[in-house]
């Protein structure tokens, strides 16, 4: 299904899809190109764990012409983990609660697996602040920058007067 998906996104005109060529849809798959451009091999891995977020961010990988090899290589990875995470979770309630009952089971399966993706999805988004993410700069700080004028040794100087600085004169 995922070589299918990513094929497709290679085989869709985006420019042609009015959804995504405007507004919400125009941001989102703008931000998955770049998260892609960026973060792709991540991106891809931890997509695969989300059950319509695969064949998004498959497709769009395709649509975006991400790499096949890279693409294929990081999907059978992720699959291969995919799988051994399911099969865990399985055991584990398996184990834990199976005696008791099957639907027991099941259940402490996917409590237990919603537990584990909130605590993964935790430490990815730190590891990624703290090593991945670069310093952006607010709106505040953006205004504050486009505010100062170079001075003659090239440091920029607050355009608006300081509050302390004497009124210029008016002449009257």
């Amino acid at each position: 299904m995922t070589p299918f998906t990513y094929w497709l996104g290679t085989k869709i005109p985006i420019e042609k899809i009015a959804f995504l060529n405007r507004g919400k849809g125009r941001k989102i798959y703008d931000l998955a190109a770049h998260t892609l451009r960026r973060r792709g091999t991540s991106f891809i891995f931890c997509a695969r764990f989300i059950p319509a977020g695969r064949i998004a961010v498959n497709a769009c990988a395709g649509a975006t012409n991400f790499g096949w090899k890279r693409f294929a290589r990081t999907d059978i990875a992720a699959v291969i983990c995919w799988v051994g995470y399911g099969l865990l979770i399985g055991m584990v309630s398996g184990k834990v609660v199976g005696h008791l009952h099957s639907l027991l089971a099941v259940g402490v399966g996917i409590i237990g697996g919603l537990l584990m993706s909130l605590v993964l999805d935790r430490i990815v988004n730190l590891i990624q602040r703290k090593y991945w993410e670069p310093p952006t700069s607010t709106p505040e700080t953006a205004a504050t920058v486009q505010d100062q004028e170079p001075t003659s040794t090239g440091e920029p100087q607050d355009a608006t007067p300081d509050s302390t600085a004497e009124p210029p004169s008016t002449g009257a």
